[in-house]
């Protein structure tokens, strides 16, 4: 038969992080903010293309709504999903 498993626990005290690094926090923070703000702004802006392209038939609606479908999908992958909540993406874990 094999060993039985230990655990061993390591109680320690919560991090002390640095100015530098909460500044980063709050900055990173504020750059995922901006990213889901202008990624929904975008996507209200792709829908306003939409019927200005058919009440117009105006090609600059076009392009219009071409940059800001790429753009905004861009924005809401780095928004939502590369600097999302984790538990977004896979659920509660536990």
């Amino acid at each position: 038969m094999s060993e039985p498993t230990r655990y061993r626990r390591v109680v320690e005290g919560s991090a002390q992080r640095t100015v530098i690094e909460r500044a980063n926090d709050n900055t990173l923070e504020t750059v995922i903010f901006g990213l889901r703000l202008v990624a929904l702004w975008l996507a209200v802006l792709s829908l306003v293309s939409v019927f200005m392209t058919i009440w117009t038939a105006d090609l600059r609606w076009v392009a219009t709504l071409t940059a800001s479908v790429i753009l905004g999908a861009v924005a809401g992958y780095l928004g939502f999903w590369t600097f999302g909540n984790e538990g977004w993406r896979r659920g509660p874990q536990g």
